[in-house]
């Protein structure tokens, strides 16, 4: 398992949401600025990528403060 310092998990925790915010745009909302039509499938892998990056992020603060 990978051991991260204490900045390390400080600039994750900072960018993992915008990791995330980033994912979900590109996926969902930037569907609305091609020529293809709506992809569902590629809406939920967005909001799914989204999830789990915010689930990560909130793993990773709750292990910093312990």
């Amino acid at each position: 398992m990978v051991e991260l310092s204490d900045g390390q998990r400080r600039v994750l925790v900072d960018k993992l949401p915008d990791v995330a915010n980033v994912a979900a745009g590109a996926m969902v909302f930037g569907q609305f600025l091609g020529d293809r039509p709506f992809s569902m499938p590629l809406a939920t892998a967005g909001a799914v990528a989204w999830l789990a990056l915010s689930v990560v992020t909130l793993f990773l603060a709750r292990r910093r403060e312990s």
